[in-house]
């Protein structure tokens, strides 16, 4: 399953790898865009803060790249992604840089593809793994070292992006 599947392109990737895929995604435009591009992959549209997402089944593996810093209630999506998962959940988040488990309240830019509502939480790595814990999840496990590109870097332009300045 990838959760929040934008357009596809995630989706497209794991079924070349020769497994059985489907996705999800908040916005109508991204999932008919999806449909569109790969017609051989089916794609919902689902809300991952609702409980209707689990009517959606369990999956061994669950996919969910950019998609929780977009929203208003990430631990409820949390918990909703744990009754998804059968076996795991491959969790990639923007975090923000503190150490004490914290959270910024951010309003999100106006983008139709990105975003249900213009308020959405950045946690921190530590409050992140603390929700996965929450939510069920018996190991939580980070990869180490973070990949060898520049939207695995912190810099003063991606700050002032992040902060809204």
């Amino acid at each position: 399953m990838d959760a929040g599947c934008g357009v596809g392109f995630f989706s497209h990737t794991l079924a070349e790898c020769g497994l059985n895929v489907c996705g999800f995604d908040g916005t109508r435009r991204n999932v008919t865009e999806a449909r569109r591009r790969f017609p051989h992959i089916p794609f919902e549209q689902a809300d991952v803060e609702e409980r209707a997402i689990l009517e959606l089944g369990k999956f061994d593996l669950v996919l969910c790249f950019g998609l929780l810093y977009h929203l208003e209630n990430p631990l409820l999506a949390i918990r909703n992604l744990r009754g998804l998962t059968e076996k795991c959940l491959l969790v990639e988040s923007m975090c923000l840089t503190e150490e004490k488990a914290s959270m910024l309240l951010r309003e999100e830019p106006s983008q139709e593809d990105q975003s249900l509502s213009d308020v959405a939480w950045y946690p921190s790595e530590s409050s992140l793994v603390k929700m996965l814990y929450r939510a069920g999840f018996g190991k939580v496990y980070r990869v180490t070292p973070l990949p060898d590109h520049e939207d695995f870097r912190e810099t003063a332009e991606r700050t002032r992006r992040r902060d809204g300045a």
